[in-house]
């Protein structure tokens, strides 16, 4: 169960690292062509995916301690023609896959709390 933790704690990292950018960008939003900055971290999920749980979550453990300098190397800015709506929907996706990341990191603790007091309140 702890390893579903640290990978959960990491996943939520990166959605919050978009988050970011992304409010950035609708604060600073200007009609017509924008410097974007884009958070991607499918390159870092590809190195996890053949990993074993356990490797996963000691790759996570060590991602965490240096999270903000981890996220700058994911990011990336271009210039684009985006729209106020393209923005705030992109943040939407984004807010629903952090409160899905949330639900399921207090089902895990919940579980974790009823493990450990066996059952009684």
């Amino acid at each position: 169960m702890q390893e579903n933790i640290q990978i959960t704690r990491l996943a939520m990292s990166m959605e919050l690292s978009a988050q970011k950018a992304l409010a950035e960008q609708i604060a600073r939003y200007q009609t017509g062509g924008n410097i974007v900055t884009q958070v991607n971290f499918d390159q870092l999920l590809q190195q996890l995916a053949p990993m074993s749980t356990t490797e996963q979550e000691r790759l996570a453990a060590e991602i965490m301690n240096d999270w903000p300098q981890v996220a700058e190397n994911y990011q990336s800015s271009t210039y684009v023609q985006t729209s106020l709506d393209e923005l705030v929907a992109q943040s939407e996706l984004v807010s629903g896959q952090y409160r899905k990341l949330t639900e399921g990191l207090n089902r895990q603790l919940g579980l974790m709390s009823l493990a450990i007091q066996g059952g009684k309140r």
